[in-house]
C-alpha cells in the first residue's frame, strides 16, 4: 500500500496532497508540532483473511490507526515514548461488517519530530500474528543488536577505566574508555530508552557523545601510535575528524522538537502510540513513564525483542 492522501490537520492552509511511499514528507509539513493524517482504502477481497494486522517495519512517529472510523488495537505499546517510537508498528484490525465496499485506513501521527515525517517503510497487510520478515529483522538488529553492542560497549569501557585507575601512567586506556563509554549511547538511542529522562534532547546528546567518542578515538590513537603517526600527514586525519564532528552537530540541529513548551501536546491514549487528547471516543490512557522502565534497560529491550518473536507473551 504505497499511495496515500496527506493531510495535516488545524490547517486551513493545507489541502489533502497524494503521496507515495517510502517517502520524506517534509516538504508537506510546517515546521512545528502538528498532528498529519494518512488515509488509503484497501478493497476487502485484498485483505488477509479475517484476521488481519497492518505493520510498518519501521517508522519513528507517535501513529494511530483508524478502521473504518474504528481505533485499531495496537500489539506492541512502549514503556517509553516521550516524543518517538523505536522498532515496527503493528494493528490488529477489528472486526469488518459484511459489504463490497472498501476498507477505509486512517493513520493518524503525532509531527514531534524531524523524523516523524520520514516514513521509509511502506504499511503491510499481513495475516494476523504475523508481522513479516521485514519486521522481524528490524527487531533482531535494533533489540538485540542494541543490547549486545551496549553490553560490549560498556565492559570493555568499564575494564579499560579500570587499568587506567590502577596504573595512571597508562593514559590510553583512559581515553579507549571514554571513547567506548561514550558510544554506548548510541544503541540506547535506536532502542528508544534514551528518551528517559532527557526526553526530545536525547537526540542532541547521542551527537555530543558520538563527537566525544570521536575526539577520544584520535586521542588513543596518538598515544598508543604516536611514533607511527608522527611519520604521516596529519592534517587530513584532523580535517577529516572535523568534518565529521560537524556533520554530528548538523544531524543533532535537524531534530530539535520545534517550540517544546509553548504548545500543549495532548497526551495520548487508546493504548496506542498516537495522540487520543483530539479523539473523544478514544480511550483515556496514564501518561507515560519517564522516570524509569521495569528492570535494567538492556532487559528491558531484550524482553522486547523476544516479545515481538513470540518467545514470550506480551505483559
Amino acid at each position: 500500500m504505497s499511495r496515500w492522501t496527506l493531510e495535516v490537520q488545524d490547517d486551513a492552509s493545507h489541502r489533502p496532497v497524494e503521496v507515495q511511499l517510502p517517502s520524506h514528507l517534509d516538504a508537506y509539513l510546517p515546521r512545528a508540532d502538528v498532528r498529519y493524517t494518512l488515509r488509503t482504502e484497501v478493497p476487502r477481497e485484498a485483505l488477509p483473511g479475517l484476521e488481519a494486522s497492518l505493520v510498518i517495519p519501521h517508522f519513528e512517529g507517535l501513529t494511530e490507526l483508524r478502521v473504518d472510523g474504528q481505533l485499531a488495537t495496537a500489539v506492541q505499546v512502549e514503556p517509553i515514548e516521550a516524543y518517538r517510537h523505536a522498532g515496527p508498528h503493528v494493528w490488529h484490525l477489528p472486526p469488518r461488517p459484511e459489504g463490497d465496499g472498501p476498507v477505509r485506513l486512517e493513520l493518524r501521527v503525532e509531527h514531534r519530530w524531524t523524523q516523524s515525517a520520514w516514513m521509509g517503510t511502506v504499511p503491510q497487510l499481513h495475516p494476523a500474528q504475523r508481522p513479516g520478515a521485514h519486521a522481524l529483522a528490524i527487531v533482531v538488529v535494533n533489540d538485540f543488536g542494541a543490547v549486545a553492542s551496549m553490553a560490549a560497549l560498556l565492559l570493555i569501557g568499564s575494564m579499560s577505566l579500570w587499568v587506567f585507575l590502577a596504573d595512571r601512567s597508562r593514559r590510553g586506556y583512559l581515553w579507549f574508555s571514554v571513547q567506548l563509554l561514550s558510544a554506548a549511547y548510541y544503541p540506547l538511542h535506536v532502542s528508544g530508552y534514551s528518551q528517559i529522562g532527557v526526553g526530545a534532547y536525547d537526540t542532541l546528546l547521542v551527537a555530543i557523545l558520538l563527537a566525544l567518542a570521536l575526539f577520544a578515538a584520535v586521542r588513543f590513537s596518538h598515544l598508543e601510535f604516536g611514533d607511527v603517526l608522527g611519520r604521516l600527514r596529519t592534517w587530513p586525519w584532523s580535517i577529516a575528524a572535523g568534518l565529521t564532528a560537524g556533520g554530528q552537530h548538523r544531524s543533532a540541529l535537524a531534530h530539535p522538537r520545534r517550540r517544546q513548551g509553548r504548545r500543549r501536546v495532548p497526551r495520548r491514549g487508546g493504548g496506542l502510540p498516537g495522540g487520543a487528547g483530539h479523539s473523544p471516543d478514544a480511550s483515556p490512557r496514564a501518561p507515560p513513564r519517564r522516570g524509569g522502565v521495569p528492570g535494567p534497560v538492556a532487559g528491558a529491550g531484550l524482553h522486547r525483542g523476544l516479545r515481538w518473536c513470540g518467545v514470550v507473551r506480551p505483559g
